[in-house]
């Protein structure tokens, strides 16, 4: 069984298409403001998630909290040790998974590639 794992960032702000959302009007002044203007702001606001899955099964999402810093301790306390090994114990029985991930930075530092090493049978090394 390959367990595959990646994350990403959700921004939340309306997105202006300007080919799809075109209001036509004889003049501009015709056109009601709120659909001649798109509301920016500068810090918006946004939510990064993991999420795993494999053929058979899914990992929980995690949430990750806002403002924090994921760097390798970060990523092995939360997603490798809180997440991942406590799901893969309770749902693999055979103890026979590779864990795969892309070449994020923090999926290659030395704490989370020597907890991979550690703690699964196989998995994609930062070399791989």
């Amino acid at each position: 069984m390959v367990l595959f794992s990646d994350e990403k960032i959700f921004g939340v702000e309306e997105k202006l298409n300007a080919q799809n959302d075109g209001v036509y009007g004889v003049a501009f002044e015709d056109i009601p403001e709120n659909l001649r203007t798109a509301q920016r702001f500068q810090s918006k606001s946004s939510q990064m998630i993991w999420a795993g899955a494999s053929f058979e099964v899914t990992f929980p999402l995690v949430f990750i909290e806002q403002g924090a810093k994921v760097d390798g301790e970060y990523y092995v306390h939360k997603i490798l040790d809180g997440t991942v090994k406590t799901w893969v114990l309770s749902v693999i029985q055979d103890g026979n998974w590779t864990f795969q991930e892309d070449g994020a930075p923090v999926n290659t530092t030395n704490v989370s590639q020597g907890f991979c090493d550690a703690e699964s049978p196989s998995f994609t090394t930062k070399d791989d």
